[in-house]
């Protein structure tokens, strides 16, 4: 399949993320998903998606040494990645990128996710809206100085606003709808 990319997606637990992998398996495309569950193999294989295009990991998002094994086994396993979703918090998403970049930037050729925690109101959790300006920050700052290699970078700012399949068919190519314009995008979201 011309089409066919290799998927590095973090935080597959559950919800979203859980809904994109289980998307993206059944749209062809090769994923390597990372979650701190054990049970997530069982939930993914219960899809009926082919176990050929699926790699699995229970990995810790705040290790970078389970962080780089993931990175390490996906790129022998596949060969490449050419898709990464940082579905998973400010310091996972940075150890993902430390580990990751070097192989984009080899390939001259990738496109990084960010999910930004979504913004609580004040007195509920600035933490978290902390963590999500950090994201973004440092999504500004990788859009800036990486893209012109051929890298391109995605923050999306609200995930819970639509669902995994949809964001992986957006990403595919599909047309995306009304709620699904709130993903900020570096200037191509398509990936050719």
């Amino acid at each position: 399949m011309s089409n066919e990319k290799v998927w590095f997606v973090t935080e597959v637990s559950a919800g979203f993320g859980l809904n994109l992998v289980k998307s993206l398996l059944l749209n062809g495309q090769r994923v390597a998903a990372l979650a701190g569950n054990a049970d997530i193999s069982k939930r993914i294989m219960d899809s009926s998606s082919p176990t050929r295009r699926l790699l699995s990991f229970t990995a810790d998002p705040d290790s970078e040494e389970s962080i780089k094994n993931a990175v390490e086994q996906t790129i022998a396993r596949f060969g490449r990645i050419d898709i990464v979703v940082n579905n998973a918090g400010m310091f996972g998403a940075y150890y993902v990128l430390k580990q990751a970049i070097p192989y984009l930037q080899d390939q001259h050729a990738g496109h990084i996710i960010n999910f930004l925690a979504p913004s609580a109101p004040v007195g509920d959790c600035q933490i978290c809206t902390a963590t999500r300006l950090a994201l973004e920050s440092l999504s500004e700052a990788l859009l800036s100085g990486i893209e012109g290699i051929g890298i391109k970078v995605t923050s999306v700012a609200e995930p819970a606003l639509f669902g995994g399949a949809a964001l992986g068919m957006a990403l595919l190519g599909e047309p995306m709808s009304r709620c699904h314009q709130s993903v900020r995008r570096s200037p191509q979201l398509q990936l050719q």
